[in-house]
């Protein structure tokens, strides 16, 4: 769980970058998106877990009849990209990807030797939470509803990319939570060299 206001801001800034999230212009509204991120992943965590009796992300995917794949790497992957799973609607299913899932293993094996995780089931755990997202057993939308103003023409491209980044940061929130983490999983980009242009 985060520790402080800093430790939801550095999770926030962690995540921009990979969806272009503009940077909100006061400090409420920086805590607000995240926080309300974090409520979202966290109870429908606890919600499911207690509900179908388990915490397993592999027994709850089978349950959500979410398949689960492999492939070596993501398809059109530029150097630099972490993509190292994704979501596919029809049919459901979780693609793990093998290629960036060894990289960021090799990293913690690096940088944080006595890290002990399980990143297979941490990553279906995120994808899972979006295959209940899309199909509407949850719902980052209703929190962000509250807190974005209603859809302009020059802010809905501004609220897509909001809600982008609120369903990553909730996907990381569930895992955490569903795999009783103590470590955020965004903390885990970090470990990655900065890149150059």
């Amino acid at each position: 769980m985060f520790r402080s206001i800093e430790s939801i801001l550095r999770a926030y800034r962690s995540q921009s970058h990979l969806t272009e999230a503009p940077a909100p212009p006061d400090t409420d509204e920086r805590l607000a998106v995240p926080v309300a991120s974090l409520v979202v992943g966290y109870e429908t965590a606890a919600t499911v877990s207690k509900h179908y009796g388990t915490q397993d992300p592999w027994e709850l995917a089978e349950h959500f009849g979410l398949r689960v794949q492999s492939q070596e790497n993501p398809p059109d992957a530029r150097p630099g990209d972490r993509i190292r799973s994704a979501y596919l609607d029809n049919p459901p299913t979780a693609v793990l990807y093998r290629g960036p899932l060894e990289e960021l293993a090799d990293l913690i094996y690096l940088h944080r030797p006595n890290l002990s995780v399980d990143l297979l089931s941490l990553h279906l755990a995120c994808v899972l939470f979006q295959h209940l997202e899309r199909t509407g057993m949850t719902s980052i939308s209703d929190p962000l509803g509250t807190i974005a103003p209603a859809p302009e023409a020059k802010a809905a491209a501004r609220i897509g990319r909001l809600t982008q980044y609120a369903t990553g940061l909730a996907a990381y929130a569930f895992a955490q939570a569903l795999m009783g983490l103590s470590f955020f999983p965004a903390d885990l980009d970090a470990l990655y060299p900065p890149q150059h242009a």
